[in-house]
């Protein structure tokens, strides 16, 4: 956590930036390059990326930036704090501000939050919590308001959207924002997946066409066929009959264009034209098109049609699923390994009590999140929480990090378990005798046997200064001092970044520097290898800090099933614990292997690899 300005300092700075004069200009043309972006800006963006751009432009116009840890974090999803923070500066940059707010209190968003009540980008009851990930609806929401709607004048002609019905919440600013071509949709129908969390990357692409007008996109919409046409042989919106492409007496059996066959030896280089897919997982992967999604197995066939609203990676035998409810919002379910669909009688989205889902069965149970956040089993049986939010997931070693705090301004995190009951409970700045002493500000979920924690120093009541660390599962401090939250411990150490410096960090509490290094990877569950940066290079050390494959690759990924993903010279590839290249440098992109399995994409295509 970033050390705080004076009151007195941020007050005069934040009346400064936020209050320009009456006759200071306006416009989109005031949005010019304030920062620089280097090559290697960031660790986890590659030059060929899809977002590379997109997150250049944002970076360079002061509408988003990284983490302390050198990283962009592209695929990892934006909060509805962080989306309104970027709108706010979007808002401030365009009536002559510079868009800068002061993030030192706690929450670090307070300010740009009120900044945007204020300015009626949201109001104050729009969202219970900010900390949460924000759906593809409410980031249109947020960002369909700093600019006036005379900068989003329309390009293209929507009538209509697949899965947005029109009068539905948030229909408005998506609409307005299709048609100015800031959203484009996904697939040729341009579906938008609307209680789908967004990723940073893509946040940046959409913040990108905001802010600069030429990056705008102009498309026309191919039309859905009615799945109620008796002309039509299949019904795609029926999820409990999951599609066998290798039946030949079904009628949906891949011979439209573009449908690849599915041969048994997928090491021949089977090609799919999926519009997306991620990481195997217990022998399955999410998969989408044409806005849907559904799962596929490692051997090439798909266990599911790509029918649903939105699908999770497999835990615990069981992939969660959503499918759209006419009545609005999402129906919860999963799939079971034989392609099986089972309603969980649950609903969840924007404005019913449940809001979304970490999609991840652990030890029988799914979390559902919302304003009172609770947990449900595979019958579909619930059992609700005593809580204000749940900060972490319930994969958490079994436990669940909850805020009780109702109404005070700093949270009060206890660990409980399936049952409710309080495991261990964190000192909080509201049980401090006097306003003085430390308590933990903010925390995350256990991971074998260790929990990120961000211990602050009060005085008087107020933050003063804090430091994240480790605590073990009696609550034990096992180590402090990281300017910024720290990777999880695997097969005995974590990663960070102590008193500014790359370093592992050991059980015991010892850590081990990381000379010559700028950045370092979070450690790996199965190999021993670490990613580390030296030079805007990367390469790999041991636990011990020795180096074992020397800097020389553009961007790396953690080691995942005995390979790790690389760039160089714009494409990637995965390398073995040696240093050899598993797979040859040639895909455009690629996902992690797990169980034998990865994927890469290379002329618009898919191929399922196997190791």
């Amino acid at each position: 956590m970033k050390k705080l300005f004076s009151r007195l300092t941020a007050a005069c700075l934040c009346l400064f930036i936020l209050l320009p004069t009456a006759a200071s200009a306006a416009g989109l043309d005031l949005f010019t390059k304030k920062n620089t972006y280097s090559s290697g800006q960031f660790s986890d963006v590659s030059a060929s990326a899809w977002y590379a751009e997109s997150v250049k432009t944002c970076y360079e116009l002061g509408l988003m930036s990284g983490y302390e840890d050198n990283t962009f974090r592209p695929s990892g999803n934006i909060t509805l704090a962080e989306c309104i923070v970027i709108a706010a500066r979007v808002h401030n940059i365009y009536r002559s501000g510079l868009g800068i707010f002061d993030q030192s209190g706690t929450p670090w968003y307070d300010i740009p939050v009120k900044y945007a009540i204020s300015s009626k980008i949201i109001t104050s009851t729009d969202f219970a919590d900010y900390t949460q990930s924000a759906t593809r609806a409410q980031m249109a929401y947020i960002f369909s308001s700093p600019l006036p709607s005379s900068e989003l004048a329309a390009i293209n002609t929507v009538d209509s959207i697949p899965d947005v019905a029109a009068g539905s919440q948030y229909s408005d600013s998506i609409y307005l924002l299709y048609r100015a071509g800031v959203l484009t949709g996904r697939g040729d129908e341009g579906y938008f997946d609307p209680a789908s969390a967004i990723t940073r990357g893509e946040a940046a692409a959409i913040i990108s066409r905001l802010v600069v007008p030429a990056n705008r996109k102009a498309f026309t919409l191919a039309p859905v066929v009615d799945p109620t046409d008796p002309t039509d042989p299949t019904d795609p919106t029926d999820p409990t009959e999951p599609v066998d492409p290798t039946d030949p007496t079904d009628p949906a059996e891949p011979t439209e264009p573009g449908e690849p066959d599915v041969p048994d030896d997928i090491s021949s280089g089977t090609a799919f034209t999926f519009t997306s897919v991620e990481s195997f997982s217990e022998g399955f992967a999410v998969v989408s098109r044409s806005g849907g999604y559904g799962y596929i197995a490692a051997d090439g066939t798909m266990l599911t049609g790509t029918d649903y609203a939105a699908a999770y990676p497999f835990s615990e035998g069981k992939g969660v699923v959503l499918t759209t409810r006419p009545a609005g919002g999402y129906s919860l379910g999963f799939i079971d390994r034989d392609g099986d669909y089972t309603s969980l009688g649950v609903n969840i989205g924007p404005g019913l009590p449940y809001t979304g889902t970490d999609g991840q069965f652990s030890e029988g149970l799914l979390l559902l999140e919302g304003s009172a956040p609770a947990l449900v089993d595979d019958t579909g049986a619930v059992f609700a929480l005593d809580a204000v939010s749940v900060a972490a997931s319930a994969a958490g070693d079994g436990l669940i990090l909850i805020d009780g705090n109702l109404a005070g301004e700093y949270p009060d995190y206890r660990y409980i378990d399936h049952s409710g009951r309080t495991v261990l409970d964190l000192p909080a700045a509201g049980d401090l005798s006097g306003g003085v002493g430390e308590a933990v500000v903010e925390a995350g979920a256990f991971h074998n046997g260790m929990a990120p924690v961000c211990i602050g120093s009060f005085a008087g009541g107020k933050l003063v200064s804090s430091s994240w660390g480790f605590i073990d599962l009696t609550g034990k401090t096992v180590v402090t001092g990281f300017s910024s939250q720290p990777a999880p411990f695997e097969g005995g150490v974590a990663t960070g970044l102590l008193s500014g410096s790359p370093v592992l960090v050991t059980g015991a509490g010892s850590s081990i520097a990381l000379s010559g290094c700028t950045s370092v990877l979070a450690p790996s569950p199965d190999s021993p290898l670490i990613g580390v940066v030296r030079g805007g290079l990367y390469g790999f050390v041991n636990k011990t800090g020795t180096q074992v494959i020397a800097p020389q690759f553009d961007s790396a990924q953690p080691f995942s099933g005995g390979l790790a993903a690389v760039t160089t010279g714009g494409k990637a590839g995965f390398i073995d614990e040696n240093g050899d290249w598993a797979f040859s440098p040639v895909y455009d992109e690629v996902r992690a292997f797990s169980g034998g399995f990865g994927w890469g994409k290379a002329g618009g295509a898919w191929y399922i690899l196997e190791y």
